[in-house]
């Protein structure tokens, strides 16, 4: 079983409790297949990440627990509807639910692919009746680049940050020394704060 969590309408949450979350009223997301269209349920790991509807007053949060073979996951920060392939990357991300592991996507979105019945959803509390599995799913994911990609690489730090301050150096708003025979790098900000870096070797540094 999966527990995810949706944000409906307050005034319909109590019948929505007690009749059920139907597919063809809620199915929001659909993915052209070879089969044909399929509708889907978007629900989300935590409340939080349906940022566009959490937290306002007029919005319920309802709590779905549903067996796995209902539910796959996608990366929902590649849907796009003014960008066809970046969609398409979005529509090959889905998977079985219990093949996604957390931080593996951005903005993982749960995607249901039946009516949800009454004895599945319940309402959850302000501060949530049960603890949600990922705080932060975007903190998460970025911080298991940071992790995977220093351990793989430990230049590879240094090699982003120095990016980051050469481009900020570019727009004027640092200024750069650096010494090529050193491999060192000193940015400096208005405040006069200063950051250390080492020059790197790009062709060292993998994606």
């Amino acid at each position: 079983m999966v527990e995810v969590y949706k944000h409906v309408p307050k005034e319909l949450a109590q019948d929505i409790v007690h009749c059920g979350l139907k597919l063809s009223q809620y199915g929001t997301v659909t993915v052209e297949g070879k089969g044909g269209v399929s509708r889907y349920i978007p629900c989300y790991f935590n409340p939080k990440d349906e940022k566009e509807l959490y937290g306002k007053e007029d919005y319920a949060c309802i709590r779905i627990t549903i067996p796995n073979n209902y539910c796959k996951v996608g990366n929902e920060f590649l849907r796009n509807d003014t960008n066809e392939l970046i969609n398409d990357l979005f529509e090959q991300s889905l998977m079985p639910v219990d093949q996604y592991l957390f931080g593996m996507y951005r903005k993982p979105v749960c995607l249901i692919t039946r009516t949800v019945q009454a004895g599945e959803i319940a309402l959850a509390g302000k501060h949530l009746d049960y603890p949600v599995i990922v705080d932060d799913a975007e903190r998460l994911y970025l911080q298991n680049i940071l992790t995977c990609r220093t351990e793989e690489n430990e230049k590879w730090l240094d090699a982003v940050l120095y990016a980051y301050y050469c481009d900020l150096a570019d727009k004027g708003y640092v200024v750069k020394i650096e010494s090529p025979e050193t491999g060192i790098s000193v940015f400096i900000n208005k405040d006069r704060q200063i950051v250390t870096l080492k020059i790197p070797s790009m062709e060292e540094v993998p994606f």
